[in-house]
């Protein structure tokens, strides 16, 4: 599967040339994305405890309404409340189906991408550069996971985003029905660029709290610009830096609503095989990705069997602490390797609610 790369503006060509490169960039995320969403099949979003929008749609408001007015009939999925079930729908059809009613809502979901340096990594070996970046897949997911919200009648929004650079960011206000896909897309193109226009001789005054001011953004965003509130705010990132900056950027979007009521978060951390088992035995270098973001992580060699299951050791032992913390707040967490089959981990997003 190709995936959408930064495109070099040439410059000298002008903007023609590069408003035709960023179109083709857009219809290849549009076709990757459509692809994996595909793969997902027919699932849609279940946020547990409701939604808090007032727009129709098919999750049932926090508030209890004062309408009872029945809206249209929905086939029953496994998780919907059985209570809802219309036997009588049941007697005639053999089929199970759910009453929906005008009070229901649409929810709005959050998408924060982190597209910092080390996103741009590929893998390691010959063939590395043919290899997608955790960056292309983190876009091709997500824009596939806004088509899947947006064509069940929800709304998505949220923030692309250099954690580590104030300014570096594209926002992605509340869209919905299908036909806002391609503005999504667009956004999620003109994303893919922010990487490209760090330069080695401008440094910029680091943002301590980037991760955390990223998914506050995102979460703002579903929540102030949608009709719907923020049911959930999806952080697809490495998560390489301290666990507990990531875990205290994920609490801090759950609970910055307005309304007192707390947000489902999920972190889908995407890897490429190396990070996630240690590079092969006889690398001759590799960044110690595990403690690279506490200050610790060096340059080390990975020619004995001991340097690798150290490396590994220390790296289940972040991957424990995020995802317990993750879970520990009532959130969802699903591990991707860029190897891996994208609509696999979109399926267990899912159907872990």
């Amino acid at each position: 599967m190709a995936f959408v790369r930064p495109a070099k503006q040439p410059g000298s060509l002008g903007d023609l040339l590069g408003e035709r490169r960023r179109g083709e960039e857009l219809r290849e995320l549009l076709k990757n994305a459509s692809r994996i969403a595909a793969g997902v099949g027919p699932r849609e979003l279940r946020v547990r405890g409701g939604a808090t929008g007032i727009v129709q749609g098919r999750h049932r408001s926090r508030g209890a309404g004062a309408s009872t007015e029945f809206y249209e009939f929905r086939p029953y999925s496994v998780g919907d409340d059985a209570g809802r079930i219309d036997w009588k729908v049941y007697a005639r059809s053999d089929r199970l189906y759910l009453r929906r009613f005008a009070a229901e809502t649409r929810q709005t979901v959050g998408l924060a991408i982190d597209c910092s340096p080390s996103m741009l990594f590929r893998g390691l070996g010959p063939n590395a550069k043919d290899k997608p970046s955790k960056l292309e897949v983190a876009l091709a997911m997500a824009t596939a996971f806004g088509l899947i919200t947006l064509r069940s009648g929800d709304r998505v929004a949220g923030i692309v985003s250099d954690p580590q650079r104030e300014k570096a960011r594209v926002e992605i206000p509340a869209l919905s029905g299908l036909g806002s896909l391609a503005e999504l897309g667009g956004r999620m193109v003109e994303g893919a660029q922010i990487p490209e226009t760090r330069t080695a001789r401008r440094r910029q005054a680091l943002n301590a709290d980037g991760l955390r001011d990223t998914l506050r953004s995102a979460a703002q965003l579903s929540s102030t610009r949608g009709v719907g509130g923020s049911a959930m705010v999806i952080l697809f990132s490495d998560a390489l830096g301290e666990p507990g900056e990531v875990l205290g950027a994920l609490e801090a979007a759950r609970s910055s609503g307005t309304t007192g009521t707390l947000r489902e978060v999920a972190l889908i951390r995407i890897l490429t095989p190396e990070e996630a088992d240690g590079p092969p035995i006889g690398t001759q270098r590799f960044v110690d990705s595990a403690l690279r973001g506490i200050g610790t992580g060096k340059w080390g060699r990975a020619n004995t069997k001991a340097a690798l299951e150290a490396y590994r050791t220390r790296m289940r032992a972040h991957r424990d602490t995020l995802r317990h913390g993750v879970l520990a707040m009532g959130g969802r967490y699903v591990e991707h390797r860029t190897s891996d089959d994208p609509a696999q981990a979109l399926i267990k997003l899912l159907e872990s609610g």
